[in-house]
């Protein structure tokens, strides 16, 4: 293989920027663009897409949408590719999208975007300056519209073709998604695809070289279905979701002892009105008492069961017992600690009973005591 001698000619700056032009709007350039289906996946799964007839309105309403809500930030950036317009810009469309999973793709995607375009177009250092420059301030969201198009700008796209190319690519990563959905074959897609771009140019000549103050919704549908995308979860995946987030979620803010010993004492008054129990502990929700009280069963009997066992083992071995009952009550901490007081010869069976006593944290036999209240809540 010969290697042509000719390759460190200068060529024109306009014919290499044709070839970062077309990059741009390669599918190969790693922007998250596929993983970004316009809540067509939730439209699957709330069944208004089962067919290519369908999918195809979708489309079109998914193009007039763009064009309306996203095309006026292209415009605009591409018209002053300048940092101060993206900030403006990036600030006006952040508080224009109400639906959260699409500010989330849009921020995903511009933040890709603009990651990518600062390193691969190195002939345009003011990406990567303006970029740096952004990341410190930690004002900006980075939303995918105006990104797109200060790059246009940069790049060198007249105005009308930087809104023509946000509208095909946000035709292709459309049908992309049905693709990748067995909504439709790669040949059909590529047909559709075909078929669909006359009616994108016509929606582009609608919206095109607007202002942001007129950008607005006008597919709403569109906008409800896609919030709907973060609730299409199998009952295997929300068994995932619990053990891997949720349940360890818990975990973070255990009970306090003091909103533990309120708790038993609140359910020995107010038996199982969990409601009214959350109420009187802050911060607590209906939630995490039923949660507590499900567990706290268990530890109480758990405790009991032991302390009998301690006792029962103590009267066994000690012949004072004889003719008291088999399972005598517990000892109050005063009894317990004047015994200790009395008894300084180290015998087993103080160090058995201050034992015990740690572990049930000084719990009284009075009936109005923590301890009571836990014995009420046992019955």
């Amino acid at each position: 293989m010969q290697i042509n001698e000719g390759h460190n000619k200068t060529y024109p700056a306009d014919a290499l920027l044709h070839w970062s032009q077309w990059q741009l709007l390669d599918s190969l350039l790693p922007t998250g663009g596929f993983a970004h289906s316009f809540g067509l996946e939730a439209a699957v799964q709330c069944h208004l897409v089962s067919n290519p007839d369908e999918l195809k309105t979708f489309i079109i309403h998914v193009l007039e949408n763009t064009g309306s809500l996203f095309l006026p930030f292209v415009y605009s950036a591409s018209v002053s590719p300048k940092m101060e317009t993206w900030h403006n810009l990036d600030k006006i469309l952040d508080a224009t999208l109400t639906n959260e999973v699409g500010r989330k793709a849009s921020t995903s995607q511009g933040s890709a975007l603009m990651r990518v375009a600062s390193a691969v177009f190195s002939e345009i250092p003011s990406l990567k300056t303006m970029r740096d420059a952004t990341l410190g301030s930690g004002t900006v969201s980075f939303h995918h519209a105006p990104i797109f198009g200060l790059i246009c700008g940069a790049l060198g796209f007249d105005i009308t073709t930087s809104q023509r190319a946000y509208m095909f690519i946000t035709m292709r990563d459309v049908i992309s998604a049905a693709t990748r959905l067995n909504l439709i074959g790669p040949l059909g897609a590529a047909l559709l695809q075909h078929q669909v771009a006359p009616i994108a140019e016509v929606t582009l000549e609608k919206w095109m070289n607007r202002g942001v103050e007129d950008a607005c919704q006008t597919a709403p549908l569109l906008d409800t279905v896609q919030g709907c995308h973060g609730l299409d979860r199998s009952e295997r995946s929300c068994k995932r979701r619990w053990n891997k987030q949720l349940k360890q979620r818990m975990n973070l803010d255990p009970f306090t002892p003091e909103e533990v010993a309120k708790i038993i004492e609140l359910h020995a008054k107010l038996g199982n009105n969990l409601t009214q129990i959350a109420e009187e502990i802050p911060g607590r929700s209906f939630e995490d008492i039923r949660n507590l009280c499900r567990s706290l069963d268990f530890q109480i009997k758990l405790t009991l069961s032991s302390q009998q066992q301690v006792y029962v083992s103590q009267a066994a071995s000690n012949p004072d017992t004889t003719g008291q009952s088999s399972i005598p009550q517990v000892p109050s901490p005063t009894s317990i600690t004047s015994q200790q007081g009395s008894n300084n010869s180290g015998v087993s069976g103080d160090a058995s009973m201050l034992s015990l006593n740690e572990q049930v944290d000084s719990y009284s036999t009075d009936e109005d005591s923590l301890y009571g209240a836990a014995k009420r809540f046992l019955k």
